[in-house]
């Protein structure tokens, strides 16, 4: 648990760095802070416990582990930053990318690249290229996150 603290502490130094670039240190101060709740913390904390030192990053792994998902699910639902909260899911089963305010577009982009420097891999731009179909942008925000990654 002690890796994964100082892991979301550094990631929350990089994003920081990242978003007062941006002109916006307030969304830098609060980012991620729902991630150190007990619901949050302790299964995320589990599964980077098992993965330290493996080629897995979060959010790449634990495909069947339900207390993992869960907190992805609560994260996603409390943080505007990221593009599943800007989702409508619909009856039928289509999927509805609604318009971001630019703070959190700002704040998505910070937190690509603060990922990427926390976890010393891919930058953001390279993330972005493998993941960039499963992810659900309105298009104009597309647009922007592309022309500044």
């Amino acid at each position: 648990m002690r890796a994964y603290f100082w892991y979301l502490v550094c990631h929350k130094w990089y994003v920081f760095v990242e978003c007062c670039k941006l002109g916006i240190p307030w969304l830098g101060i609060v980012h991620d802070l729902s991630k150190f709740l007990p619901g949050e913390f302790l299964p995320c904390a589990r599964v980077f416990s098992r993965t330290v030192g493996s080629q897995a990053k979060m959010g790449q792994f634990e495909q069947d582990d339900v207390a993992f998902d869960f907190a992805q699910l609560l994260h996603h639902r409390r943080n505007k930053h990221h593009w599943q909260w800007w989702v409508l899911l619909r009856g039928n089963g289509d999927i509805v990318p609604l318009e971001m305010p630019s703070c959190y577009c700002k704040e998505m982009l910070a937190d690509c690249r603060g990922a990427g420097r926390a976890q010393r891999n891919l930058g953001a731009k390279e993330w972005y290229g493998q993941y960039k179909d499963e992810i659900h942008l309105y298009p104009t925000i597309r647009e922007w996150l592309e022309a500044n990654l």
